[in-house]
């Protein structure tokens, strides 16, 4: 630490070579540039592992089922009236809006009740 001190005081003073300078400063850049590598791939793996949980959720049942259900009460038909009023039924207890589309959050907690 008193090496360091010293050489914080002497480049304070101006009395540091410029080989020292040129020294610390390429130091410097290997650090700053070893650390930008290590960042860029930190960024990339947490794309890559926020892909793969979108994947995942778009691939989960319940998501699959809220997809079929919302494009099956799209129609006018009586099974579309029929699946509506079920929905809003079950929607009356909570405090969700029954014209929103049902979730897989939604039917994770039915499945759960």
């Amino acid at each position: 630490t008193l090496n360091y001190l010293q050489n914080d005081a002497a480049a304070m003073d101006g009395t540091l070579t410029d080989d020292k300078n040129e020294q610390d400063m390429d130091i410097l850049k290997e650090l700053f540039s070893s650390d930008e590598e290590e960042m860029s791939s930190e960024l990339e793996t947490q794309r890559k592992r926020l892909a793969k949980s979108e994947r995942d959720v778009a691939e989960h049942i319940f998501e699959r089922i809220a997809t079929a259900a919302n494009n099956a009460m799209k129609g006018s038909s009586l099974e579309a009236d029929v699946l509506r009023a079920a929905l809003a039924s079950t929607r009356r207890e909570g405090s969700m809006n029954n014209d929103a589309p049902l979730t897989a959050e939604e039917l994770t907690k039915f499945a759960k009740s």
